[in-house]
């Protein structure tokens, strides 16, 4: 079912009907396993991303560089700022949030 578009068509490449194929989504075994599948081609597509970033940094470098057209250096200069700053913002709301979860402890949050 990860691998198609549609539920009809993974019931057709499964060579089940398309009822069937919604009877089993409504077992929680098979939505937990869907949920899981799913999960796990995130995290490997995102594996797979880390271990290309260090090729689009040293992109950016090469293009940061005085070889570089003048505007190519902008752009890439540009570029490495925005993800510096991203990745400052992001650190420190994580570690507002780990502060919060101490504070909290186990007790449960209370939205007005």
């Amino acid at each position: 079912m990860l691998a198609s578009p549609s539920v009809v068509a993974a019931a057709k490449a499964c060579g089940v009907t398309s009822k069937t194929a919604h009877q089993w989504l409504l077992q929680p075994g098979v939505t937990q396993a869907l949920k899981m599948a799913r999960q796990k081609m995130l995290d490997d597509s995102m594996h797979t991303l880390q271990q290309c970033s260090q090729f689009a940094v040293s992109a950016l470098l090469r293009n940061v560089s005085k070889d570089a057209p003048p505007a190519m250096q902008i752009r890439a200069a540009e570029i490495i700022l925005e993800y510096a700053l991203k990745y400052t913002q992001i650190e420190t709301l994580a570690e507002r949030v780990t502060e919060l979860e101490a504070l909290l402890g186990n007790k449960p949050l209370r939205l007005a």
